[in-house]
């Protein structure tokens, strides 16, 4: 289960971020992050920080993959949740008010609150590295032109 996680958990991040990184937009070789942070009180006190694109991609790629360890690392303990999906029965008795067998909610429905929760911690992990990258840097509309 951890190699399974792993592997989704690296391919949806990385689908969506590289996605999002072909959007930064770089301007006549200027670094990604090139902001000055002034002191609200002493504006002598200011701090630069200046990233290149290639340290950009890095930590991106870097957060990727430590998200993915602890993204698999949860998924790895519900294997039991996996092996009553997969080999799980029937009762016999059906739910009087959706008619479905009761073998849905004891060996169906976990599986599935497992997925739709996994899915959704992918989704705000990718949402919370774009939001960061979007607050700190400068992110274009339009796909970047490429050179021929």
């Amino acid at each position: 289960m951890f190699g399974i996680g792993f592997v989704v958990a690296v391919f949806y991040l990385w689908l969506n971020l590289r996605f999002a990184a072909r959007n930064i937009d770089i301007v006549d070789g200027e670094g990604f992050f090139n902001k000055e942070f002034k002191h609200p009180v002493d504006a002598s006190r200011t701090i630069n920080v200046d990233i290149s694109p290639r340290q950009l991609v890095f930590a991106i790629d870097f957060v990727i993959v430590v998200l993915s360890v602890i993204f698999a690392l949860s998924i790895s303990g519900q294997w039991d949740t996996y092996l009553r999906f997969r080999y799980g029965g029937s009762f016999g008795i059906a739910d009087p008010l959706f008619g479905v067998d009761l073998g849905f909610y004891v060996f169906r429905l976990p599986f599935y609150e497992l997925l739709q929760g996994s899915i959704t911690v992918l989704t705000v992990s990718a949402l919370a590295v774009l939001t960061f990258c979007t607050v700190f840097g400068r992110v274009s509309q339009s796909p970047p032109e490429r050179s021929r």
